[in-house]
């Protein structure tokens, strides 16, 4: 994916950036707007190349130290690039996403906001009242619903870019998300009782599908490796709108709504069997996504010794 990178740099230090910027392979385009940054003061330095050249572009700018002496740094995606002298490059470049870029898409998608706390808890609804009626294709809509995913990789990504304020807030949405979630199921539990008076909490344990996501098997567990594994692609590559399938691998909805619903029915192995389900799938999360981010981080400390 070809990128744009925004530098805004004090005029003192331009032409050191420039000279730096220019031995890049893969660049398409370099553009300087002088005075043109108000805040911070300075100059504009615009390139615009393969991912590649955006990746060192940063190294370049963390090197410079541009950014904690007052600069500022942005990287967009166009809709295209065409360059003559670099077609080859752009046309074999890669899908790997810059670290700043995997930071500011988990932000985005994972800070506890009104709109993603109530997907959540409106993803935990649907799931109760799917797991109490025992239809499957209600409960997978709450997997489609729930953006439950990204917080836990939040905390591995963290974890592996040493940005622990990050993962700590991570860690936060992922307890408020899966709390209100929890939450969610009971209601939808009760609606569908209320509404089908032939559903009964003592039935819940028997149903066909709580008794298939309170099963803990080696095969689930190698299954929610693989989803995890895939799920920290997803979200390398900048391809957020596959983590729903990642999701539906999972059975962290489905897990954490059976632990709502077993305490709000008085049933509390029951609600132990769904968390501990839960926690075997987040955990599988956890490990997939840190050997990613970690295997990331090794590779582009060495691409940068070179």
């Amino acid at each position: 994916m070809p990128r744009t990178v925004e530098i805004s740099v004090p005029p003192s230090r331009r032409v050191e950036l420039l000279d730096r910027l220019e031995t890049l392979d893969g660049v398409a385009a370099i553009l300087v707007h002088e005075q043109a940054s108000h805040l911070p003061p300075g100059d504009l330095v615009v390139l615009r190349g393969t991912n590649q050249a955006a990746e060192q572009v940063v190294r370049i700018a963390a090197d410079m130290r541009l950014i904690e002496s007052g600069g500022a740094l942005a990287i967009n995606e166009p809709l295209g690039l065409a360059s003559g002298e670099r077609r080859r490059k752009i046309e074999s470049d890669s899908s790997d996403s810059t670290w700043e870029e995997i930071d500011t898409l988990l932000r985005r998608d994972t800070n506890p906001s009104l709109n993603f706390l109530g997907m959540m808890a409106l993803a935990g609804a649907v799931a109760g009242a799917g797991l109490m009626q025992d239809i499957l294709h209600i409960v997978i809509g709450a997997m489609l619903i729930a953006p439950g995913f990204e917080p836990l990789v939040r905390i591995s990504h963290g974890v592996a870019c040493g940005l622990r304020d990050s993962a700590l807030r991570g860690l936060i949405s992922a307890g408020l998300a899966y709390l209100v979630l929890a939450l969610g199921a009971i209601l939808g539990m009760f609606v569908a009782i209320w509404l089908d008076p032939t559903l009964a909490l003592a039935d819940l344990p028997s149903r066909e599908w709580v008794q298939f996501w309170t099963n803990i098997k080696l095969g689930s567990v190698a299954i929610a490796l693989f989803a995890g594994l895939a799920g920290a692609l997803v979200v390398n590559s900048h391809q957020t709108v596959f983590a729903t399938g990642v999701m539906i691998a999972l059975a962290l909805v489905p897990g954490m709504a059976i632990f709502g619903m077993g305490l709000a029915a008085g049933m509390p192995s029951l609600a132990l069997l769904g968390v501990g389900r839960w926690a075997v799938d987040a955990a599988c999360v956890l490990i997939a996504s840190a050997l990613v981010f970690g295997l990331k981080r090794v590779l582009r400390g060495r691409e940068a010794q070179r």
